[in-house]
């Protein structure tokens, strides 16, 4: 069997291939492709079904039904008819709802697979279904079924062979299809827990690529026998036969279900008979398994309890578990007909969950305060915030607040003014459930803006150039840090994150405050902070989950022991570690948040190695605040540029030696550098200096200066001492020694 994959470009041109259909079922369990399936899952969840991102993005369709080919003028010709139909069951609002739709399926024999739709929000399942009788074409599948007068099976069973055929016509497939597909609707519907959706069906049908990391597939499928007539046969007669048991069992019947060697099957109401006496069979050779060590005088009473238990959790309702235990077993041998009755019935309400009228009536409730919140609320659950959002509909408001208590009081009173007996806890469950479709508002914004840019302005370097400098590679250098921030919120960082910081240096009034808040769009204006505390390092490490852009403002305030120790780490991590509130252990978490910064001194650098996290910007006049981006050009330029990889966003070798050249001059002096640059200065040769040690240098200073040196000690003045330019050094058995020369 071969399934006909069809995927039309944007040139609306249609590519076919053909794969087998254990091709699909192991195709499905990963979404390839960069995640497109994924993808369309989120866009669907934040717009709805849409369909616009399949006009970006084209989608391949799956026609599960035929085997097409193309032919020389380019048409698409049905060679094979492959006994298959689709059934979709939509408006699954959570995971197990899907479960529970894939399993009910699998209790059907026909059930060829089972599977998430590409909505994340459905199913499909596949049915196989077969003409019942001969027809002619090639291509036959056989699949037999055994019956006698009453559906059971006896030593005088006739075989029925079902053939599954390539019709004569796509007409007539197109026939077949539509009767199999309501024949199998009223099979189906009484065994899901979810309505089916009516579609318009033909050969030709399909449904989207989809992505389930465990479909259910099952080859060797029981074909649904389809019958295009409308005769129904009634028998009469006598019924004999032995029980599975062995108990010789006597009974006159009239049965409309009975089913003759020559007989055809007649009606849907017989095609469910069958998929339910098919369920009976597996039940009953479970049973008898089950019982086969209870002792004999025992044993046909646990074996119709068991039976009945069974069937009761196959799904198979009561009345039609009763009917095909009558039909297999001539009861009047053993029980009268309401003692047998009686039996079915107490299992079924042992094993039936709840009271039904209680269900019915806490289902209602249920359902409608679900109602009353989502017609008045869109909820969504912020991935990135890690709680649940709300904003209300149908108002062009996007702006979301968090469900917090107030939220969730104000949404309770608003349900009990609309006449609805809730509670308080009840909302709250609602909210804080799995029901609330999960949102990353990052990828929906970067998702939407995608189709913004045109591919060749360069909004970028626009909104660099707000900030006039005498910096060369300004634009350069902003355009991959900005790059670099964007995929740091959409791709996974395994070794390092955004390492390099802006740091806008002017006096008081320029615009740089201003700059750092309009570099974030409107809609993602939440993930801004400018208050941060750097010396919190529980804190900081929070917020680099939970933002997206961190302004270290007055950045001449932060110690030089924290600029050169905790935040010159932090800065480069990928991914940041935390123990939660009352949580038990340590957990990591993705980094959302880059870093910029703003001061209003020039000497603010104090690492005495040097400085390479940061790119320091002296500006040459006030930020130009009156320019307003074009936010959706602007990130979906950075979003298609990273999702390419256009352009590489870090930093090279000789990139990071030209910042720490030009971070030099913003280096500030410590008091001990300024005596030695007083009364020493790098020597160029060995005749015209002194190899001196640290220690040496230090003591001739001190001698001169005494407290004002202000160095901790040898081995800090050292640290200073080492970046000094074009100061040369050599290692000895006794240390390092510098070549100077005193001045």
């Amino acid at each position: 069997m071969r399934f006909s994959i069809l995927k039309t470009d944007k040139d609306n041109t249609q590519h076919l291939t053909v794969k087998p259909a254990e091709w699909l079922m192991e195709h499905i369990q990963t979404d390839t492709k960069a995640g497109i399936i994924g993808k369309l899952r989120f866009h669907i969840a934040y717009n709805g079904d849409d369909g616009a991102f399949e006009q970006k993005t084209p989608i391949a369709m799956i026609h599960p039904s035929v085997e097409m080919k193309k032919t020389e003028n380019g048409n698409l010709e049905i060679v094979a008819f492959n006994g298959l139909i689709t059934l979709h069951v939509p408006n699954l609002l959570s995971q197990k709802d899907i479960e529970a739709a894939k399993e009910a399926s699998m209790q059907l024999p026909m059930t060829f697979a089972a599977f998430m739709g590409a909505d994340g929000r459905s199913v499909e399942v596949l049915v196989a279904v077969a003409r019942n009788g001969n027809v002619h074409g090639n291509g036959n599948v056989n699949a037999n079924l055994n019956f006698n007068g009453n559906g059971n099976k006896d030593q005088n069973e006739k075989t029925v062979k079902v053939n599954v055929n390539v019709m004569v016509n796509e007409q007539e497939m197109d026939a077949f299809c539509k009767t199999a597909y309501e024949q199998a609707i009223g099979v189906y519907s009484g065994i899901l827990p979810y309505p089916i959706e009516r579609q318009a069906v033909s050969a030709r049908s399909s449904f989207r690529m989809t992505v389930d990391p465990s479909p259910y597939y099952h080859p060797e499928a029981t074909p649904l026998l389809i019958s295009t007539k409308t005769k129904t046969i009634t028998g009469t007669g006598t019924l004999t036969g032995t029980s599975e048991l062995g108990l010789a069992l006597t009974s006159t019947s009239t049965s409309e279900l009975a089913l003759t060697s020559t007989s055809e099957i007649t009606s849907p109401d017989m095609n469910l008979y069958a998929v339910y006496e098919q369920m009976y069979k597996q039940a009953a050779e479970k049973a008898k398994a089950e019982t086969a060590d209870v002792i004999e005088s025992q044993r046909y009473h646990a074996y119709i309890t068991e039976l009945a238990r069974l069937l009761c959790e196959m799904g198979v309702p009561e009345e039609e578990a009763f009917l095909h235990l009558r039909d297999h077993h001539i009861y009047k041998e053993v029980y009268d007909e309401d003692t047998f009755r009686a039996i079915v019935s107490a299992v079924y309400a042992e094993n039936m969950p709840g009271n039904l009228e209680d269900t019915e009536t806490v289902s209602q409730a249920t359902r409608r305060l679900i109602n009353h919140l989502t017609t008045r609320y869109v909820f969504r659950f912020n991935t990135v915030m890690g709680y649940t959002e709300y904003r209300p509909n149908n108002t062009g408001s996007y702006e979301w607040k968090p469900c917090d208590e107030n939220a969730i009081n104000g949404m309770t009173i608003q349900a009990r003014l609309a006449n609805l007996d809730v509670r308080d806890k009840d909302v709250r469950r609602y909210v804080h459930s799995d029901m609330i479709r999960q949102s990353d508002p990052i990828y929906d914004y970067l998702e939407n803006a995608s189709k913004a840019w045109d591919g060749k302005t360069d909004h970028i370097a626009m909104l660099a150039r707000c900030v006039p400098c005498d910096i060369p590679q300004w634009e350069l250098w902003f355009k991959k840090w900005f790059l670099y921030m964007v995929a740091q919120w959409v791709m996974p960082q395994r070794e390092y994150g955004n390492a390099i910081v802006p740091l806008l240096i002017s006096p008081q009034g320029d615009g740089k405050t201003s700059f750092c808040r309009m570099i974030l769009p409107y809609e993602l204006r939440w993930g801004f902070l400018e208050n941060l505390d750097v010396s919190e390092k529980r804190a900081t490490l929070q917020a680099m989950h939970n933002f997206l852009l961190i302004n270290l403002d007055e950045f001449n305030q932060i110690s030089p022991k924290l600029q050169a120790g905790f935040l010159k780490n932090v800065i480069q991590l990928p991914n940041v570690k935390i123990k939660r509130p009352y949580g038990k252990h340590v957990e990591e978490f993705k980094r959302y948040a880059s870093f910029i910064a703003t001061t209003n001194e020039v000497s603010v650098l104090s690492d005495p190695t040097g400085s390479r996290r940061f790119i320091c910007v002296p500006l040459t006049a006030p930020v130009d605040t009156s320019y307003k981006p074009n936010y959706e050009a602007l990130y979906g330029q950075a979003y298609t540029m990273v999702m390419d990889r256009q352009m590489d966003w870090w930093f090279n070798a000789k990139e990071t030696k030209e910042i720490m050249e030009h971070n030099r001059q913003f280096q500030i002096i410590p008091p001990a550098i300024q005596y030695f640059n007083e009364h020493f200065e790098p020597a160029a040769d060995e005749d015209s200096g002194t190899w001196m040690s640290p220690t040496a240098i230090y003591e001739e200073l001190r001698s001169k200066a005494g407290s004002g040196l202000k160095a901790n000690g040898v081995s800090s003045f050292g640290r200073y001492l080492r970046p000094t330019p074009g100061l040369k050094q050599k290692r000895t058995k006794n240390g390092v020694y510098y070549l100077v020369r005193r001045k």
